[in-house]
């Protein structure tokens, strides 16, 4: 584990980029341990959905990846809260239907040390899209 007095926008960065690993390997053992049980997550097409919703999702066989790039365009670390920003390039499936673009994200973190397996939590998650790939 990260020692949380050491953990800079550097270590947030990696974070981030992490999440776009799990996200396009499936990975729902990462993102319940990171998303916080509150989670606000604003999808592209701005439904609005909670940690619950995002897992089923992401475990849905007809929602996959291509590519999914993840590109941090700020971030920083303040007294136990994070914001990191990025810029991310997808192509793949939704709902078994074809989707390409470029995204803005914007990731809320809150220290919670009591999570000792990532005592970062994803809070806020808002995702738009900016361009079409």
């Amino acid at each position: 584990m990260t020692d949380l007095a050491q953990f800079d926008d550097t270590a947030l960065c990696g974070l981030a980029r992490r999440m776009g690993e799990a996200e396009k390997r499936r990975d729902a053992k990462f993102f319940e341990a990171l998303l916080a049980e509150k989670l606000t997550f604003r999808r592209a097409n701005k439904a609005v959905v909670d940690k619950t919703t995002f897992l089923n999702d992401l475990r849905n066989p007809e929602n996959s990846y291509e590519m999914l790039d993840s590109d941090v365009t700020s971030a920083q670390v303040f007294e136990g809260v994070a914001v990191v920003t990025l810029l991310v390039r997808a192509k793949g499936m939704r709902e078994g239907k074809p989707f390409a673009g470029v995204f803005r994200n914007i990731r809320t973190f809150v220290l919670e040390p009591d999570h000792t397996e990532q005592p970062w939590q994803l809070h806020a998650w808002f995702n738009v899209r900016v361009s079409d790939l």
